[in-house]
């Protein structure tokens, strides 16, 4: 699988730490983990016509190794093969006979 990873990205994670003194919201502070091997597909997007004839547009999807630290609402900025920055809109644990194989991302392109 590793030889399918031909892009690289970063992927961006936020947590909330003090908050703010005048408004009492949390500050969100992020941290950076660079040239995360990858696989970025459907980058145009993909229309789907349902049978009730509704227009559907599929979202990109990323696949990173079972090592990788993600999570819902991480932002993946791509950096190899790739550009743009998505937001993960869902993590899918993907399996092979023996284990957890490698992740796919479910992405939203921020604007």
């Amino acid at each position: 699988m590793n030889s399918l990873f031909i892009h690289r990205c970063t992927i961006r994670t936020f947590t909330d730490s003090t908050a703010n003194t005048y408004t009492g919201e949390p500050i969100k502070t992020n941290s950076d983990t660079t040239g995360v091997k990858c696989r970025f597909y459907s980058p145009s997007g993909k229309v789907i016509r349902t049978e009730a004839g509704d227009v559907v547009y599929s979202n990109p999807l990323l696949a990173v190794g079972k090592s990788a630290t993600v999570s819902e609402r991480c932002h993946i900025i791509g950096t190899t093969g790739f550009t743009g920055t998505y937001e993960v809109v869902k993590v899918l644990p993907r399996y092979d006979g023996t284990g957890l194989h490698h992740y796919e991302l479910i992405l939203e392109a921020i604007q």
